[in-house]
């Protein structure tokens, strides 16, 4: 990005967000790869009668020689204590109106005890083409369906809850081929002297492209056990194995988090992954470790480091937050390094290093 500007503001029910950016032509060589270009996005949202929501958003992408926008009307309605209905449409252009426009509806009935929702979504077969250049979508072509289902049971003899949870979703391509299903069901046992058991299965299938449409059928079982898991200082120890894409993992897991002091807390986790077969060397293991300090509820510094034994990577993150007008008005600086050897097409030594500062100020317009 070559330079930007946003803007964000409440006026009785409405509230809107504006954004405009310029972006730099990236060349190779002597050639244009990437042409410069504006994006735009502008978002209203209205409040209606007790707790609902209306909104608009447009978004756009111009260069020189080409276009694309669009236009979505999204909606929550809360009907009742309990009871919600969501849903969205968006159309795009250029190209045909049903296959780059999208919608989905769906009902959820949910408290502190409970959620059940039903989700149907319906995205055209190049609805990607246009809303990946303003945003991001992982595929489209589909006719879906999603359902979970949660319960805590509260106890309060030796146990103090229950928890169980089933996701279901499903879907098909706009031709009726089914392309994927994915189930998970969980369990997890909280205990009222802190301790937490927790086991999860999950069947996975897809039918993806990998030079050619391919089948396949995945699975895991993971079990969980942990200390305080519900507090913000806890420890738990994991454990999960399946099938993955043609290949069995193993994948042992530990993390906790600590407050040592008054204002400092550490956590730390660690990830152990093998993989069999493993030809192209994905096994690794991944440890992440990190630290908050609060002067003060609103003056923080956050760090945080990972490494990754697959590309011997190393990454670093630092955080500097003061909320000087609480809560809207702050200055963030954020600085990042990252370190790793790129394999292909030769052993490269990579280095990326960024720093980023945000300001926010609010504004009361009579």
């Amino acid at each position: 990005m070559r330079y930007g500007g946003k803007s964000i503001g409440k006026a009785g029910k409405y509230q809107f967000n504006a954004l405009i950016a310029r972006t730099e032509e990236l060349k190779e060589g002597d050639q244009s790869i990437v042409p410069r270009s504006w994006l735009n996005a502008v978002r209203i949202k209205r409040d209606i009668l007790q707790s609902s929501v209306v909104g608009l958003t447009y978004a756009d992408k111009f260069t020189d020689t080409s276009y694309v926008r669009s236009l979505s009307a999204d909606y929550v309605l809360n009907l009742g204590e309990t009871w919600k209905l969501t849903g969205q449409f968006v159309g795009s252009a250029p190209g045909d109106f049903l296959s780059h426009s999208a919608w989905f509806m769906r009902f959820a009935k949910e408290n502190n005890i409970y959620h059940y929702h039903v989700r149907y979504s319906n995205i055209g077969k190049d609805f990607r083409e246009n809303v990946n250049q303003t945003g991001f979508i992982p595929d489209d072509d589909r006719h879906e369906v999603d359902a979970d289902i949660k319960y805590r049971f509260w106890v309060n003899k030796g146990i103090k809850y229950v928890y169980t949870e089933g996701k279901h979703n499903f879907f098909w391509s706009q031709v009726g081929e089914l392309r994927s299903w994915y189930l998970t069901y969980k369990a997890r046992i909280y205990l009222e002297n802190q301790l937490s058991f927790e086991v999860v299965y999950n069947n996975e299938y897809k039918n993806e492209f990998r030079g050619d449409f391919k089948d396949f059928y995945n699975h895991f079982y993971r079990a969980e056990i942990g200390y305080n898991t519900d507090e913000a200082t806890f420890v738990k120890f994991g454990y999960q194995a399946g099938h993955n894409f043609d290949r069995d993992f193993q994948l042992w897991l530990a993390s906790f988090k600590v407050q040592l002091f008054k204002k400092l807390t550490l956590s730390y986790e660690f990830n152990k992954l093998n993989y069999s077969p493993d030809p192209t060397k994905r096994s690794a293991t991944i440890n992440v470790l990190g630290a908050d300090f609060f002067f003060n509820k609103d003056l923080w510094i956050r760090l945080f480091a990972q490494n990754n034994t697959v590309s011997d990577k190393y990454y670093l993150y630092g955080l500097f937050g003061w909320r000087f007008k609480p809560p809207f008005g702050a200055v963030y600086l954020i600085v990042s390094a990252d370190r790793f050897v790129e394999e292909f097409p030769e052993p490269t030594n990579i280095r990326s290093d960024i720093i980023f500062l945000k300001v926010t100020y609010p504004i009361s317009i009579l």
